[in-house]
């Protein structure tokens, strides 16, 4: 005989014992806005009950909750350790410049997180350029993040590895569509709460329009050193600007807590054009600077091996010592800037040695 059984009804074993019965649903990377808290023992210690107020609301409100962006900026000291890397031109190294400074940043502080937010259908694929497509681990197509919020403990523990940085990316042909823009700084928020430094590889600036949190993260900006480089970068940088303005006076809820922060100071870092031969075409360090009126930390060289070892899909294992000092000399510059040093002062220093500076190479 067979009995019917009431979800959250008491029902008797026929042993003198009862139960409750209780629904269970799988694992879900997000939690409700209100029941977030603090990590104790390896549990999540809510403020409020733990009961998620998603399973009580009807399909419809699901269907339009799942698309309501998320509401209020994410408090500053969770954006203390973010770094947005991002270019005006694309193909110059964007992608390689930020994960190699995820891995410099993961040497210095025991962890880091690396964020793939070029989510286009033709762009993305981060996993590929490290080699690591194969390796086991949650990617954009696998996150969903119905109230726009995700338990940032439980998705770092299911990142894959990539020189010990956690990799969040995107793999297009293995998804019908791009995350949404809203799960994009859900996912920002929760792994930036985490307190290990982020890099967000942001390629030619589309999440800056959708995620108002990068806005008000450190930013380096790779700039090609050729004329039509240095023209889009300017051109970038007075669009960065004008965005930031646009953010900060909006209506929307994050207005205000953004025009609290200081306006985008961006690092600049030079990137030979490749295919250049004996440097013909390519725009010397200092004119550069004069023409933007600003000074840049170094300039990276294009590396034919490195290019060699990411087509053969090696991924970036082996730099040379040259990029490396340069990598290093961008993660100072970063670090300095979350410590609350403006990036005057960082192009001021990097202007005193700007004949003297260091070069090496990119490809993405």
């Amino acid at each position: 005989m067979t009995t019917a059984i009431t979800i959250g009804q008491h029902h008797s074993l026929g042993d003198g014992r009862n139960i409750i019965a209780k629904a269970c649903s799988p694992r879900r990377y997000y939690v409700p806005g209100r029941s977030q808290g603090q990590v104790e023992g390896g549990r999540l210690k809510t403020q409020e009950s733990t009961r998620s107020v998603h399973s009580t609301l009807p399909t419809q409100a699901k269907e339009r909750m799942a698309q309501r962006p998320p509401e209020g900026l994410t408090p500053r000291h969770a954006l203390s350790q973010t770094v947005s890397v991002t270019s005006a031109t694309g193909g110059i190294g964007t992608s390689t410049l930020a994960a190699l400074l995820a891995m410099t940043l993961c040497q210095q502080h025991e962890g880091a997180v690396l964020i793939d937010a070029d989510i286009r259908m033709n762009g993305a694929g981060l996993d590929v350029l490290l080699g690591m497509e194969h390796d086991q681990g949650r990617r954009w197509q696998d996150i969903h993040a119905p109230l726009a919020q995700l338990d940032g403990v439980a998705l770092l523990q299911e990142l894959p590895l990539w020189q010990d940085t956690a990799v969040l990316t995107f793999d297009p042909w293995m998804a019908q569509q791009p995350p949404q823009w809203f799960e994009v700084q859900a996912a920002v928020s929760a792994l930036a709460a985490q307190g290990k430094p982020v890099v967000v590889d942001a390629g030619l600036g589309t999440a800056f329009t959708h995620v108002a949190d990068l806005m008000a993260s450190a930013m380096v900006i790779a700039v090609e050193l050729s004329v039509l480089g240095l023209a889009r970068t300017k051109a970038y940088l007075a669009w960065l600007d004008q965005l930031w303005q646009e953010h900060a006076s909006s209506a929307s809820p994050n207005s205000q807590a953004l025009a609290a922060h200081a306006a985008p100071q961006p690092l600049l870092v030079g990137i030979t054009p490749r295919g250049a031969q004996h440097a013909r075409g390519v725009v010397p360090q200092p004119d550069a600077e004069d023409y933007l009126d600003m000074a840049l930390l170094g300039t990276v060289r294009a590396d034919a091996r490195l290019c060699s070892d990411v087509l053969d899909g090696m991924g970036l294992d082996r730099i040379s010592k040259p990029m490396a000092r340069v990598i290093g000399d961008v993660a100072n510059a970063v670090q300095r800037l979350w410590h609350g040093e403006g990036a005057a002062e960082q192009g001021s220093r990097a202007a005193s040695a700007a004949h003297g500076n260091h070069t090496s190479g990119a490809s993405r």
